[in-house]
C-alpha cells in the first residue's frame, strides 16, 4: 500500500476575510464572523500541527501510536470539508475553494492510509471503514463528492472512490448516482440511502422527467433542514461550535448533473447557487449526459415515500454503527483543541 504523507506546507490557500469584507460577502446569514474566525484558525492550525508532525524523520513518525496518527489526520480530513464550507458561508471566492480542493483530497487519502494500518495492526478489535456511510459521518463523503462536480474537479473524483469502497459493505443510492457520472463501474441502480433522509427524498428527481425535476427539487429543499434533525449539524448554529453553515451541496450537484434550470428555487434556503453557477461555467461541454438507470429490486424493504426521520428505523447494524461514532465523536469533542499528536 503507497503511503500517503501531506508534506506541502498547510498554509491557507487563502487569507481570513478581515470583518468588513466578511459582512459585505457572507452567504450563510446563521454564520457569525467570530465563529467563522475560530473555524478557520482552528482548521488551519490542525493542518499545519499533523503536516509538522508528518514531516519529521521516519524514525520519529514511527514513535507515534497508529490511534494518534489515524486519529489525527481524521481531524486533518474531516477539517478540510468543514474548511471548505466555512470558507463558502462567510463568502470566499469559488475559485479559491477549486483551488484548495486537491489538497482537501490529499489529507482524505492521508487518513485512509493511516486508518487502513490501524485497522491491520492488533490495537484494534474490529476493522473500521474510512467513511462509514450509515453513520454522521455519511455527509463527509457526500460533500467531497459534491465538491469535485461542484468545483470542476471530476477528474479526481476516482481518488475517492477507495475510500468510500472501504469496508463499507453496502453503497449507497445518492452517492452512487452522483459518482456514476465521472466515474466507471459504479451502481447507479443502488435504491437505499444509507443515511435515508433527507437524502433518500432526493432520488425521485433522478428518475422523474426533466420538466418534473424543477418542482420537485424546490420540495426536496423546503423539507431539507427539518429532514435533517438525525444528523449531527442540524441546529449546530444554537452553540455556534464547528458551524459552517447549512447547505444542501448535493442539491447543487443534483441540478448540474441532470441539467435543471434551477431559476424557480435558486433563492431557496440552503442551496448553493453561487456554486452552482460556478459548477455550470467550471463544468461546460464536461458533464456527460445522466441516464436514469432500472432500478432493481433491494434486498432491504422499501421505505415509505413520507417517512420521517423519526419513523423510520435504522437496522440494528447501521443503529450499532452510529452509536459508536457517536461514542467516539463526542470523546473526539471532549478533547477539544488539544493537539493530538506529541
Amino acid at each position: 500500500m503507497a503511503i500517503h504523507l501531506v508534506t506541502e506546507r498547510a498554509r491557507p490557500v487563502h487569507d481570513v476575510l478581515q470583518e468588513e469584507a466578511f459582512n459585505k460577502a457572507l452567504r450563510e446569514p446563521l454564520l457569525k464572523y467570530s465563529v467563522y474566525g475560530e473555524n478557520f484558525s482552528d482548521q488551519v492550525g490542525t493542518f499545519e500541527h499533523v503536516r509538522e508532525r508528518l514531516e519529521q524523520a521516519p524514525e520519529k513518525v514511527a514513535e507515534i501510536p497508529l490511534y494518534n496518527l489515524m486519529n489525527a489526520t481524521q481531524h486533518t480530513a474531516t477539517g478540510a470539508t468543514a474548511y471548505l464550507a466555512n470558507c463558502y458561508s462567510a463568502g470566499h471566492g469559488i475559485g479559491e475553494l477549486q483551488a484548495f480542493y486537491e489538497r482537501a483530497m490529499e489529507y482524505w487519502e492521508t487518513y485512509a492510509h493511516y486508518n487502513q494500518a490501524y485497522n491491520d495492526s492488533n490495537e484494534r478489535e474490529a476493522s473500521w471503514p474510512h467513511i462509514a456511510l450509515a453513520s454522521p459521518d455519511y455527509h463527509h463523503a457526500l460533500a467531497m463528492v459534491c465538491f469535485g462536480l461542484l468545483l470542476g474537479k471530476q477528474d479526481s473524483l476516482h481518488r475517492l472512490v477507495p475510500l468510500i469502497d472501504y469496508r463499507n459493505e453496502k453503497r449507497d443510492a445518492l452517492v452512487e448516482r452522483l459518482l456514476s457520472c465521472c466515474v466507471d463501474g459504479r451502481a447507479p441502480d443502488t435504491s437505499v440511502c444509507r443515511r435515508n433522509l433527507p437524502y433518500a427524498n432526493s432520488l425521485p428527481v433522478f428518475t422523474a422527467l426533466p420538466e418534473e425535476r424543477p418542482a420537485l427539487m424546490a420540495q426536496y429543499l423546503e423539507a431539507w433542514y427539518e429532514a435533517s434533525r438525525r444528523e449531527d449539524y442540524y441546529d449546530r448554529h444554537e452553540t455556534g461550535y464547528q458551524f459552517v453553515g447549512y447547505w444542501s451541496w448535493e442539491a447543487a450537484a443534483i441540478t448540474l448533473v441532470l441539467g435543471i434550470d434551477d431559476s424557480s428555487y435558486r433563492d431557496m434556503p440552503y442551496y448553493p447557487k453561487d456554486m452552482a453557477d460556478f459548477a455550470r461555467q467550471a463544468n461546460a461541454g464536461k458533464m456527460p449526459v445522466y441516464t436514469a438507470p432500472a432500478i432493481v429490486a433491494s434486498d432491504e424493504p422499501p421505505l415509505p415515500a413520507s417517512a420521517s426521520a423519526s419513523e423510520v428505523a435504522p437496522s440494528s447494524a447501521d443503529q450499532a454503527l452510529e452509536g459508536m461514532h457517536t461514542f467516539f465523536s463526542t470523546v473526539a469533542q471532549l478533547l477539544g483543541k488539544l493537539r493530538v499528536l506529541p
